[in-house]
Parts: structure tokens; C-alpha cells; sequence
């Protein structure tokens, strides 16, 4: 059985234009291996756009880390072969994500990229109310969101209520049947 966890991030006021978190990355813990493990923090950012995970050179070098293995990566600025290094990642309120495979990239006002390999792990929300962002992502998912099944559930009539294709009767004697 995974070990449930779970993360927010809200905004200091107003509407996400990108979301950040704190990111801690260390090499992988092998099982039976070294359990003290160098862990940096870094600042993440969050990108349902991205395929994969991304590190940049500053990551690998503060934790001295091997590539595994090279490949190739296609961006916006192009294609190019990028290192692959395997790691954990430590995300805010103990989720941590072990054995990830990251490439190594170029990033602007981060050093970690969360990409999709992260996110569809588990649940991943952003919500704007009041108008202030929330972002939400919780580990292993634990239940479908639908939120078109949950506005028509609100908006099902009551059995005694009128029926809403305007027949007059009431919805148990119409629709409702």
C-alpha cells in the first residue's frame, strides 16, 4: 500500500502566472543503501506542459550527481541530447517521489521543473476563488473529480420540486419517475 500524502501552495494574493513550490532533490535510496542521502532544496515550478521532470546543471552539480544514461529532449528552442540522472524528489509536507528519471535543462527563476511524470502520479488541482490561487496535488489519487458531475448533482431537482422541462408537474410525477 502507497503512504498517502498530500501538498498546497496558495498564492500571497491575487491569481497564479506560474506555480512554485520548494523542491528538495537527493540521489536515489537504494533499498538496504545508505540511508543519510545529501538533500538540496531548490526552488520548483510546476508544468502540465512538460513530459518529464528537469533539473538544471546548478541541481546536478551541488549534489554531484552521475548521469545514467543521455537522450534526447525537444523544447521550444529546439531539440538537443541532455544528460538523465535518476533521483528523489522531496516536495512540500513529506510527499516524496522516489526513483525519478530527470533530464537536465536550462530554466528560468527555477531549478526544477515538476513535469507530468510527477503530476499524474496523484491529483493535481488549481482552484481560484475570491480571487486567489490554490494549488493542490496529492499521492496515489484517491478518488475521480469530476466537476460537471458535481454541478449536476447540485443542480438535480428535489422529487417535490417542479419538474425543469417545464411541464408544471412535479418532477417525481415527470422526469423524475
Amino acid at each position: 500500500m502507497i503512504k498517502r500524502s498530500a501538498m498546497t501552495v496558495k498564492s500571497n494574493g491575487g491569481l497564479f502566472r506560474d506555480i512554485k513550490s520548494q523542491v528538495s532533490i537527493s540521489l536515489p535510496i537504494l533499498e538496504g543503501g545508505n540511508q543519510q542521502q545529501q538533500i538540496e532544496q531548490f526552488v520548483g515550478i510546476w508544468d502540465t506542459g512538460a513530459t518529464g521532470t528537469v533539473i538544471t546543471g546548478r541541481v546536478a552539480d551541488s549534489l554531484s550527481l552521475k548521469p545514467i544514461s543521455k537522450t534526447i529532449v525537444n523544447t521550444a528552442s529546439g531539440s538537443d541530447e541532455v544528460n538523465v540522472y535518476l533521483v528523489n524528489v522531496y516536495l512540500p509536507s513529506n510527499v516524496i517521489v522516489q526513483g525519478v528519471r530527470v533530464t537536465e535543462g536550462k530554466l528560468s527563476g527555477a531549478d526544477v521543473l515538476i513535469g507530468m511524470d510527477i503530476i499524474t502520479l496523484g491529483d493535481f488541482t488549481v482552484t481560484n476563488l475570491n480571487g486567489r490561487s490554490m494549488m493542490s496535488f496529492r499521492i496515489p489519487s484517491c478518488c475521480e473529480v469530476d466537476y460537471v458531475k458535481e454541478i449536476h448533482e447540485e443542480q438535480k431537482p428535489g422529487r417535490n420540486d417542479p419538474c425543469p422541462c417545464g411541464s408544471g408537474r412535479k418532477y417525481k410525477k415527470c422526469h423524475g419517475k
